[in-house]
């Protein structure tokens, strides 16, 4: 049970729901569907697009639209970035089966 946890994509978890806005839940979205692309991509993707996955999770300069730069200036919460990078490099050496995208957007009840 805890192993399943761990291995979930739960990019909101470095954010505090009390004051997210609107933008924050779009970013969110578009954080987490990086992750997936990257770790499993659905359709065949170049080395350029793969290339651009790895600039946005990867790169230590600040530039806008990379992980860095959303973190800590939408999110402003600078340490979400290593926290999600280190999610990212161990999704991606479990493997696309490290994670369960039917689990992961289960509608409670």
């Amino acid at each position: 049970m805890a192993r399943d946890r761990e291995m979930t994509l739960q990019v909101e978890d470095y954010l505090d729901h009390d004051v997210a806005t609107p933008e924050h839940i779009l970013w969110l979205a578009v954080i987490e569907r990086a992750i997936i692309d990257y770790i499993d991509p659905c359709c065949r993707m170049t080395k350029l697009e793969l290339g651009a996955l790895e600039l946005f999770f990867f790169s230590k300069r600040p530039q806008p639209c990379n992980l860095i730069y959303i973190c800590q200036n939408v999110f402003d919460y600078p340490d979400a970035c290593e926290a999600i990078r280190t999610r990212v490099k161990h999704l991606k050496a479990a493997g696309p089966k490290s994670f369960n995208r039917a689990k992961r957007y289960r509608i409670s009840s």
